[in-house]
């Protein structure tokens, strides 16, 4: 696959804009637009590429669909995958955001199923329960 398009590619696997590419890859938005049209690639601009193709795979292995949102979200030390992905953590920011997302997801599904009525699962101390007993 040609750079142009793994660009494309991975920017949509992603969910991020042209915005967060950029400051993944920490170049401007012109260059990522010049890299669209044919122009050349710095070899670290290539690292950070390939980082993301891995972080990528993470994603859809944990079945999560990041977005622009999910990326600049705060996941370590008042950091964001964004951040994190452009030193060159792609990979371990992706998992640490799924994990981030999954719990949430679990937290969001539990206080949806109390709204409805019904109780936890075992294990899970109920708001109104206190949770040594």
């Amino acid at each position: 696959m040609r750079m142009p398009q793994s660009l494309i590619v991975i920017r949509d696997a992603l969910g991020a804009n042209m915005t967060d590419m950029s400051r993944i890859l920490g170049v401007s938005r012109q260059a990522l637009y010049a890299w669209l049209r044919g122009g050349g690639m710095s070899p670290s601009s290539k690292e950070r590429l390939s980082g993301l193709v891995s972080a990528v795979i993470v994603f859809r292995e944990l079945g999560v669909d990041p977005n622009s949102y999910w990326l600049n979200r705060l996941i370590l030390n008042g950091k964001s995958f964004i951040h994190l992905a452009g030193c060159g953590c792609a990979e371990s920011a992706a998992k640490r955001l799924c994990a981030v997302i999954i719990r949430e997801q679990a937290e969001r599904d539990i206080l949806a199923a109390m709204r409805l009525g019904a109780r936890p699962k075992a294990g899970v101390p109920h708001l109104l329960e206190d949770a040594s007993s």
